[in-house]
């Protein structure tokens, strides 16, 4: 792994590291916080577009609900912008199994 890698990653764990703790604490205004403005928002109601649509869906999502993410990887072009992907995986308190979801950025 480079230093480039390293450091995007570091970037990316930190931002995922605010999201992964408003989501554990149900604070859906500060889950949406970590989306920008137009953001596309497919949860599983129909998508949304805009901070808004993050926090109504996650202020929907059952208390105790909290996440486990993993970075998959992250590259960064020659342009400066990133390429990244992870995945999360949300350990309901009232499902039988997780749900899982994989976003690129």
């Amino acid at each position: 792994m480079n230093q480039t890698t390293t450091d995007n990653e570091t970037i990316l764990r930190g931002v995922l590291d605010g999201w992964k703790a408003a989501v554990d604490q149900h604070q859906p205004d500060q889950v949406a916080a970590h989306f920008t403005d137009d953001a596309i928002f497919q949860g599983m109601h129909p998508y949304s577009v805009g901070r808004a649509g993050v926090a109504a869906y996650y202020d929907s999502q059952p208390p105790g609900l909290t996440v486990e993410y993993q970075v998959l990887e992250t590259r960064r072009s020659p342009t400066t912008s990133s390429s990244d992907t992870s995945t999360s995986t949300f350990p309901s308190p009232t499902a039988r199994r997780p749900t899982s979801t994989s976003a690129s950025c």
